[in-house]
C-alpha cells in the first residue's frame, strides 16, 4: 500500500488553534467585563458627588441661616450697641479704662485698672 498524505492538521497545529481561539475568546470577555463594569463605576462616582453636594448645601443653609439672624439683629438698636462695643466704640459720655492684668507680690493674679490716655483730661 503507497503512502498516503494525511491531509488533517497535524494534532500541534490544531492545538496551537484551539489555544489562540480560547485567548481571543478571553481576551473578548475581558473587554466586555470591563465595558460592563464602567456603569456601575460611574454610578458609585455620581452618588459620592451627591453625597458631596449635599453636606456643601447643608453646611452653606446653616450658614446662611447664621447671616440671616445676624442681620434681624443689626436691625435693632440693641444688635447696633453689641456690634459697636465688639468693634471698641464707646459713647461720648462714657470713660474708658484700660485694665492691665499682672502678678500680685504673692504671686497670684491680680488686675490694675486705670484711665487710658486717651480718657485722661487736662485738669
Amino acid at each position: 500500500m503507497p503512502w498516503v498524505a494525511d491531509n488533517r492538521p497535524s494534532v500541534l497545529s490544531e492545538r496551537i488553534s484551539r489555544l489562540s481561539l480560547a485567548g481571543v475568546v478571553v481576551l473578548m470577555l475581558a473587554a466586555f467585563a470591563v465595558k460592563a463594569a464602567e456603569p456601575y463605576q460611574l454610578g458609585r462616582q455620581t452618588s459620592a458627588q451627591v453625597r458631596e453636594l449635599r453636606e456643601r448645601v447643608r453646611i452653606l443653609r446653616a450658614r446662611n441661616d447664621a447671616d440671616e439672624q445676624r442681620l434681624a439683629s443689626l436691625q435693632t438698636s440693641r444688635g447696633v450697641e453689641i456690634e459697636a462695643r465688639k468693634q471698641h466704640f464707646i459713647r461720648p459720655t462714657e470713660v474708658p479704662v484700660r485694665v492691665i492684668f499682672g502678678e500680685a507680690a504673692d504671686g497670684k493674679p491680680a488686675a490694675r485698672a486705670g484711665l487710658s490716655a486717651a480718657s485722661q483730661r487736662p485738669g
